[in-house]
């Protein structure tokens, strides 16, 4: 086997967890945020008449999160090359960082408040993204369990099973 470290392989121990954090509960705890959202009723007055629409952009950034989220955890089980950890270490920082910045963003235009107020009022929400993808990272940059089950060299094998 090309690249292969003796150890463990294969979608489980933390990357296991990885994977179910990833699909449940990552997008478990958004749906909660989601719904925080109705619980608080001076959220909609900040928001006045910009209100449906700015529901309508939570949602949609909610749902563009959990189908990012799905797509790197299909890809851990069942496209296993070396591209897929570029592609998860990518995948969890726009969809963890990018996602934050975004959510600012459209705070920002449906308030009014200036969007540097915003970050600098929810710097806790930019710190837990991220360590999370800063700790991820490095677990997929280093772990044996990674290196032996996203190996090098496995592109062309794979790309000759879907088109050959």
């Amino acid at each position: 086997m090309n690249g292969y470290i003796e150890g463990p392989s294969g979608v489980g121990g933390w990357l296991g967890f990885f994977a179910v954090a990833l699909g449940v509960f990552s997008p478990a705890a958004g749906l909660i945020q989601m719904l925080g959202l109705y619980s608080d009723p001076t959220i909609a007055s900040a928001f006045g008449t910009a209100w449906p629409l700015f529901q309508v952009a939570e949602w949609t950034l909610f749902a563009l999160s959990v189908a990012g989220c799905w797509y790197l955890v299909w890809r851990l089980f069942y496209v296993q090359t070396r591209r897929t950890v570029h592609a998860v270490i990518g995948g969890i920082w726009l969809i963890s960082v990018g996602g934050t910045i975004v959510d600012f963003a459209v705070v920002a235009l449906g308030t009014g408040l200036p969007f540097a107020t915003l970050i600098g009022s929810g710097i806790m929400e930019m710190v837990r993204p991220l360590v999370f993808c800063a700790i991820w990272t490095a677990y997929f940059l280093n772990s044996t369990r990674v290196a032996n089950t996203y190996r090098e060299g496995t592109e062309d094998s794979a790309l000759a099973e879907v088109f050959g």
